[in-house]
């Protein structure tokens, strides 16, 4: 029930984080009763989802290694079961999700085992996963799981056909579900436009964004379909760049206008068509805007 609760709320939870709580006013709903039953601290880490070797101090492991290596020395150590050290972090710090990568994922009795004692953590976390389909998909690219793997969303893109898009969203979404998960960091709605773009490439659905606006909201009703939240990404838009911020630093110097024309078209359209169960991963570019109140009046940073 907390996971259902924390989807939906979000931002509820940000404006319930405050010393001024008013713990005297009784609940009106489960959302409300549920929330002032947390304390300050429950409340402020649920909005932290994080790998899981986070919560094992005894860990230490370097910078990422890119998209499809993930976290070089992670994949070495390969926790894939919830340990004594991180019942005893997370008992401090609750969080409100956990993140697995490919090698947190043996095959499916491994997985079976592994999200019921996640989900006895403290905080009741969520299940997340990068299953995009195509080049990043932690189930889909592992041999002992029997699911429907694709080619890649340019190739979907590519056949015109929305269609398409709902069915792999909810191909996907219908064996995440089977499996325990709650949200799924996909799809991928940057327009391709740069050709030296070594990170997104074929994982957009299309460089023209009239394509892959439509392709983006289908594959968020085939997740939503089969009982998975989707999360669309990257905001404001990652498509025109040639670095990959998974190494370093990555910016784009588009303006706003340019970005609204192109980049956030799909965005957009994906989040008015049903904002109710969206959510969006920010890009981690630099972009020529200052601050959050630059992304609405369009004015450049110096």
């Amino acid at each position: 029930m907390l996971a259902t609760i924390l989807t939906s709320c979000g931002l509820m939870m940000l404006s319930s984080c405050s010393n001024e709580d008013n713990t005297d006013t009784p609940p009106t709903d489960e959302v409300e009763s549920q929330l002032q039953r947390m304390t300050l601290r429950e409340k402020v880490g649920q909005m932290f989802y994080v790998r899981p070797e986070c919560l094992d101090t005894t860990i230490h492991f370097n910078r990422s290694g890119g998209i499809d290596q993930s976290v070089d020395d992670l994949t070495k150590i390969k926790l894939q079961a919830v340990n004594e050290m991180m019942r005893k972090v997370n008992e401090k710090y609750p969080v409100g999700g956990i993140i697995l990568y490919a090698h947190n994922i043996e095959d499916e009795a491994q997985l079976a085992r592994f999200i019921p004692e996640i989900r006895a953590l403290k905080g009741s976390p969520l299940l997340c996963i990068d299953e995009e389909g195509g080049r990043v998909a932690r189930i889909g690219r592992n041999s002992n799981f029997k699911v429907k793997t694709y080619e890649s969303m340019g190739a979907i893109g590519a056949t015109g056909d929305p269609r398409n898009a709902y069915e792999c969203g909810n191909t996907i979404g219908t064996y995440l579900h089977r499996y325990g998960f709650d949200i799924d960091f996909a799809p991928v709605a940057d327009v391709n436009t740069n050709p030296e773009n070594i990170v997104i490439g074929a994982r957009a659905f299309s460089d023209k964004p009239e394509i892959a606006a439509p392709m983006v909201t289908n594959y968020l009703q085939g997740l939503k379909d089969a009982g998975i939240t989707g999360c669309i990404k990257h905001f404001p838009g990652h498509g025109d760049t040639k670095a990959d911020t998974h190494f370093g630093y990555a910016s784009s110097q588009k303006t706003w206008e340019e970005m609204l024309s192109c980049d956030r078209h799909p965005v957009g359209v994906s989040t008015h068509y049903d904002g109710s169960h969206q959510r969006a991963q920010r890009d981690g570019l630099r972009h020529p805007f200052n601050n959050v109140a630059d992304y609405t009046s369009g004015q450049a940073a110096p």
